[in-house]
């Protein structure tokens, strides 16, 4: 099996309003390199404001299988970081903390099965990013085929619950069967 990813989140303090206000989460569209390392960047005081003290705002960033260490790789993060939202606006920004996280997505190569069964034996099912993309849509979207699964097999509807749970634009992933 190929390995887990790993990777690098960085976490700044921004005097002031980050640099983009919407709740949106930034993903890098251009090759990784050494010297452009960033994949996505998020501004968490823009979700939720509590994460930050009043008049500052945080900025997550992410580094996808990082190859050098978060002290070695930091300069290239900030240089990128530079060129996305300026240079005078990131010189600013005071690395808090760096977590190293082991094992952030299943490794996966093509091809890949994204329709593997959830039921792995009777009353045992499987969940998990590892069992569809290795995203966070991936787990969702698992959790809710192996919480179909077990309704089906028990008979229980469970699809007016769960879609009054998902309202609010969230896309119900649900069958359109009627018994759920």
């Amino acid at each position: 099996a190929p390995e887990d990813r790993s990777s690098l989140c960085y976490y700044y303090a921004i005097d002031g309003p980050a640099p983009i206000t919407d709740p949106v989460l930034l993903l890098n569209g251009e090759p990784k390199t050494s010297d452009r390392p960033v994949n996505n960047v998020a501004f968490m005081s823009n979700v939720q404001a509590s994460v930050a003290p009043r008049g500052k705002s945080l900025a997550s960033v992410t580094v996808v299988s990082p190859k050098k260490s978060d002290k070695e790789l930091e300069p290239a993060v900030k240089n990128q970081l530079s060129e996305w939202f300026g240079n005078t606006e990131v010189d600013k920004w005071r690395l808090l903390k760096t977590y190293p996280i082991s094992g952030a997505q299943p490794g996966q190569r093509p091809p890949n099965n994204f329709e593997k069964d959830v039921k792995i034996c009777e009353g045992v099912y499987c969940c998990g990013d590892h069992m569809d993309t290795p995203t966070l849509n991936g787990a969702i979207r698992s959790g809710v085929k192996a919480a179909n699964a077990v309704a089906k097999e028990r008979g229980v509807m469970r699809k007016a619950i769960l879609d009054r749970a998902l309202q609010g634009g969230v896309p119900s992933m649900l069958p359109e069967d009627p018994k759920f």
